[in-house]
């Protein structure tokens, strides 16, 4: 086994366990086909990850020999039939995290790891092409069975990935309720959110594609009901400055937040922003989005300002809403608040300009322009050893 340990396909020890890592560019690939003709150590192999292999016939001899998985990771193989997966899940007795991105049909593997729900905690299924046919049924089978489910991800690129309703997300939620990370992108439920803001106590981050409405009565059920909760994607609120005063800790809590502002006559409420943003005193990742494609929504200079004033934690800010901010605003924010990292915003004005204001300031940044307006400041820094990954790539 020490002969493959320095190579694209190797074994590793992960969690006492064995993980076994496999991708199309490897130059050791005999090296795999020994492994997976040696039962004996086929059997010490507890976690795999298998990455864009093109070769059926070996994706199958991985999936055959596998019988004593915790955790299986599968990530855009080529693959021509769900039911390997859905067997693979069905013999590991004690799997529990299982992630698959392909473009087959899901059915069937929603299915296998409703059957294997004594064991499994996290559940990330992804769909590039091809819808999946998930419905109600499919829901409330994974409610029924998979009671220690901790996450689940459902996400496809289809609008129409799923015919899911309220009832089998509400199955969903009652019967799983030590859910901790709910992700329904592509999911078409209207608002799902109140549905897990009423069963599930012990959640912690919640993303949807569709903007979910964040009124007064369900900031007061996240208030009482989810003392953990502390990621929110695609928010739209819908309350009063006072409202938002009421419900302060809910976004007290947040760390990662993705929010449409309400708007009165086009311009982004003052009052609102300004209590919101009191309230993300713990907030690194903050994501300002547009309520509808028809709002004529404005930020302006102050609303900036509200965030340089109480946002001492803030990391990364990107401003999707319309924007009449000055880069004159933008500095400030940047020299106010030395955690942040990236900036991405609708500028208005020379981007030039920005980066010599910053750069006047004492701030080196890297500026790109897209070409839909908006332009990216990332600051020059060199990188915090505590810095996750993962926080960083985090697509709010």
């Amino acid at each position: 086994m020490e002969e493959i340990t320095n190579v694209n396909a190797y074994i590793k020890l992960i969690r006492g366990g064995i993980c076994l890592v496999m991708n199309s560019e490897s130059e050791h690939k005999a090296n795999y086909q020994t492994l997976l003709s040696n039962s004996e150590a086929m059997a010490k192999i507890h976690t795999i990850n298998a990455n864009y292999l093109e070769d059926d016939s070996e994706l199958s001899k991985l999936l055959n020999g596998a019988n004593h998985l915790r955790s299986f990771t599968c990530n855009n193989c080529k693959a021509t039939d769900i039911a390997q997966f859905a067997d693979l899940v069905d013999r590991n007795v004690r799997l529990q995290e299982f992630v698959w991105y392909g473009d087959l049909d899901v059915t069937p593997l929603i299915a296998a790891l409703a059957r294997r729900g004594s064991t499994i905690t996290d559940i990330d299924v992804s769909t590039l092409s091809i819808p999946g046919g998930i419905d109600d049924e499919q829901m409330c089978n994974l409610g029924n069975n998979c009671s220690i489910l901790k996450r689940l991800s459902i996400n496809s690129e289809l609008d129409e990935f799923s015919i899911v309703t309220t009832v089998g997300l509400t199955s969903l939620a009652v019967g799983c309720p030590k859910l901790e990370h709910v992700n329904l992108h592509g999911c078409p439920v209207d608002d799902p959110l109140p549905i897990f803001a009423s069963y599930s106590q012990l959640l912690k981050s919640f993303r949807t594609y569709y903007p979910c409405s964040a009124n007064a009565a369900v900031l007061g059920q996240l208030h009482h009901n989810c003392p953990h909760l502390t990621q929110l994607k695609n928010i739209r609120l819908a309350a009063t400055a006072a409202e938002v005063l009421e419900h302060a800790v809910v976004f007290q809590r947040m760390e990662k937040l993705s929010i449409a502002l309400p708007a009165i006559d086009g311009q982004v409420d003052l009052d609102v922003v300004h209590t919101l943003a009191s309230c993300l005193g713990k907030v690194q990742y903050l994501k300002l989005t547009h309520l509808s494609t028809l709002a004529r929504q404005t930020l302006t200079d102050a609303a900036v300002e509200a965030l340089a004033t109480h946002c001492s934690a803030l990391r990364s800010l990107i401003i999707a809403a319309g924007t009449a901010v000055t880069n004159a605003a933008l500095t400030h924010l940047m020299v106010t608040r030395d955690s942040m990292r990236r900036l991405q915003v609708a500028v208005q004005q020379d981007v030039k300009d920005l980066q010599r204001r910053l750069c006047d300031a004492g701030i080196q940044v890297v500026c790109h322009l897209f070409a839909n307006g908006m332009v990216n400041v990332t600051r020059s820094v060199e990188k915090p050893e505590n810095v996750d990954e993962e926080d960083e790539d985090f697509d709010y």
